[in-house]
């Protein structure tokens, strides 16, 4: 029954999306799949806070960046949803609640980091190269900016604060009420780790992501926008796609191993 609740409720999010052009064709097959088994072996709670993470998304969306005007990919779609979908298949497997709590924590991290690279870039700070303080270009992987860090902060505290909400309004019932019987201690668990994911995001975008030079600018970019462009750092196949599922991994294993050793 989860299953067939989390079909029909993310076809009602996913489809109008998919018109608006925030989804493409089979950034809405997935977000179908991904919707239904997030609901399906995680509760409401998980698919809630995934929706939320979609739509601040959606709703900061920056409409001039070129990769994005065809909607979401499905390759997007997993690369934020893949680690809390292995999490919520474990935790129906094993019970141990700690599972649960880092498939929140991935939806609520991947909403932190968005929201710092959107509202970042719509508001065009000085940004710093996390690494070593060096000003680089508005929207450049890697690069952090007042605005952005405390939108990603409070984007991480908002998801925080309505995930705990409905879990002790609305205890979901394979789930005891708390894992640390104590809404606070959770909220700086879930915000803290979402938080840091977004952190280690930008950083290991900083080291590793690929980086070009463009000829007639020579400004830096994400981007190969043309032929001419030369590769200036890091890899060519580290996408941003891949730097976001690398980031939720690692932030995944901390929170594993400091929530055992409780």
């Amino acid at each position: 029954m989860n299953f067939v609740l989390g079909f029909i409720a993310s076809f009602i999010i996913a489809f109008p999306a998919y018109l608006r052009h925030r989804l493409s064709g089979d950034g809405l097959l997935a977000a179908l799949v991904v919707g239904t088994l997030i609901y399906g072996f995680g509760t409401y709670l998980t698919w809630s806070i995934m929706i939320g993470f979609f739509l601040l998304g959606s709703i900061f969306k920056n409409k001039v960046r070129k990769q994005e005007q065809r909607g979401r990919t499905s390759i997007q779609v997993i690369a934020n949803s893949f680690v809390a979908l292995v999490s919520v298949i474990l935790f129906e497997i094993t019970q141990q609640e700690a599972w649960f709590m880092i498939a929140l924590i991935m939806f609520i991290g991947s909403a932190s980091d968005t929201l710092g690279s959107e509202i970042g870039t719509r508001l065009k700070g000085k940004t710093f190269f996390i690494t070593n303080g060096e000003l680089v270009p508005v929207g450049l992987s890697g690069g952090i900016s007042i605005q952005g860090t405390l939108a990603s902060f409070l984007g991480s505290a908002l998801l925080s604060f309505i995930a705990v909400s409905l879990r002790w309004v609305f205890p979901p019932l394979s789930l005891t009420q708390s894992y640390y019987s104590s809404p606070f201690l959770d909220f700086l668990l879930l915000g803290g780790m979402g938080f840091l994911t977004s952190i280690l995001d930008s950083y290991l975008g900083a080291l590793f992501q690929a980086k070009y030079m463009t000829a007639e600018t020579s400004q830096l970019s994400d981007d190969q926008y043309d032929k001419k462009s030369q590769l200036y750092a890091g890899f060519s196949w580290m996408t941003n796609d891949l730097v976001n599922t690398i980031s939720n991994a690692l932030v995944a294993i901390i929170t594993l191993f400091f929530l055992m050793s409780r």
